[in-house]
């Protein structure tokens, strides 16, 4: 919310993907829930500052993207248990929508990966909002 981190978590997944995109669809579904809810909560403090825009949810895998907003069941997802796909009523309803985030651009990347320190510190400082000083 206005470029601050608001929740985080990590936890294993409940059950086992057999794809990337099957793993990165419930990842995607678990923040799309989380996301709802805050949004949800906050509005329901009175925040006037949250505009009615539709929740952006940036998730870097182009498959998991294109199966959370084409309703048909494909050969390749058809073993991906139904409660993985209400991303994909969200997006239908409009609360919210996915868009790529290229993998330079994923925070994420923070948490999941090993990075070379000059990408670990380069992430740890936009997620923290820590501006670097300008070298004269």
């Amino acid at each position: 919310m206005n470029k601050c981190t608001v929740s985080g978590g990590s936890k294993k997944q409940p059950t086992i993907a057999l794809s990337s995109m099957e793993a990165e669809l419930v990842a995607a579904t678990g923040a799309a829930k989380e996301a709802v809810y805050l949004d949800s909560f906050v509005k329901e403090l009175g925040c006037t500052s949250i505009q009615s825009q539709p929740i952006h949810l940036s998730v870097d895998n182009k498959a998991a993207i294109d199966s959370s907003y084409n309703p048909e069941n494909h050969s390749r997802s058809r073993h991906i248990e139904r409660k993985h796909y209400f991303i994909r009523e969200l997006v239908e309803m409009g609360r919210i929508v996915v868009p790529y985030v290229n993998s330079a651009d994923n925070l994420a990347d923070f948490f999941t990966k090993p990075l070379k320190p000059s990408r670990f510190f380069a992430l740890r400082d936009r997620i923290m909002n820590v501006r670097r000083p300008s070298s004269k």
